[in-house]
């Protein structure tokens, strides 16, 4: 079942995703990868803010705990391989958006949002390759619409 509060995350996190999106689109093709740094940027200073305000007031801790990692977790990263595993993120994010601002400069916007809305494909992979998790018939039946769908293009 589907929470209240997953729902509007994910609700929130579609908006967002196409908002950024759009913007993207919008900036002058001759601006290289600039919109996507400065997007990082701006992404990270509204995290900043809201690690600042989180670490103030204890009534936001509580309904953010959902963020801190389990204490298993804790256990099995060192500190060493967070900040390796941050770094690698980090590259890899800017990668990704250095490609989204090329496919948005060569292909259509409508055509680049649809795909990149596929993303959570490879979080259901990953996490059944990696963590071992199982993949529910609902997210295999979706896996491949999206499959049956992109060949039809």
């Amino acid at each position: 079942r589907i929470s209240r509060k997953g729902a509007l995350l994910a609700v929130a996190s579609g908006l967002l995703l196409g908002g950024s999106l759009i913007t993207l689109d919008a900036a002058p093709h001759d601006s290289g990868i600039v919109p996507a740094v400065l997007e990082i940027l701006v992404g990270l200073v509204v995290l900043v803010i809201i690690w600042l305000a989180v670490r103030r007031s204890r009534a936001l801790t509580g309904s953010l705990s959902f963020l801190e990692p389990s204490e298993d977790a804790r256990r099995r990263l060192s500190g060493r391989s967070a900040w390796i595993a941050t770094a690698a993120s980090g590259l890899l994010t800017g990668v990704a958006d250095a490609l989204i601002i090329y496919a948005l400069h060569v292909g259509n916007l409508a055509v680049v949002s649809v795909l990149l809305a596929l993303y959570p494909v490879t979080t259901v992979i990953l996490a059944a390759a990696v963590l071992k998790e199982r993949i529910t018939r609902l997210q295999l039946s979706s896996m491949a619409r999206a499959g049956s769908l992109m060949r039809s293009w």
